[in-house]
């Protein structure tokens, strides 16, 4: 994604990318189809070999998380990352997040969940305290 670097003040610190990669942005639309019940994913910019980063306020089903990872990856996107402020995680989200193609997902503690220590979605999952 990046390097970190340090100023020679000893506190300052910045991001720069990688060496030869120039950072981008690029946008996952949902436009909903008329009469149809599954948005479509309409992407502005380009993603080809890079690392994408989803950014979201909440992850509940999973199913977003999961949708816009593979149409990233489907636009050439080298590795898919997502964060979101809170994680709710109902129902089936866990094992959607497991079996999907996303990289690491970042969430906060601001909503209590549980994860059972066997769960294969906890190589994936960093929660961060809110």
């Amino acid at each position: 994604l990046a390097e970190l670097h340090a100023s020679g003040d000893g506190g300052s610190r910045f991001a720069s990318p990688r060496a030869g990669a120039a950072p981008t942005l690029a946008m996952l639309l949902p436009h909903k189809a008329s009469g149809s019940e599954r948005r479509h994913l309409e992407l502005i910019g380009e993603v080809r070999g890079q690392d994408a980063i989803i950014v979201d306020d909440i992850i509940d089903s999973g199913k977003t998380i999961a949708r816009c990872s593979e149409a990233l990856l489907e636009a050439g996107a080298a590795r898919v990352f997502a964060v979101a402020t809170h994680g709710i995680f109902s129902e089936e989200s866990l094992r959607i997040i497991a079996v999907s193609d996303v990289t690491t997902v970042v969430v906060t503690n601001s909503v209590p969940f549980s994860v059972p220590r066997d769960h294969p979605v906890r190589r994936k999952l960093v929660v961060l305290s809110a």
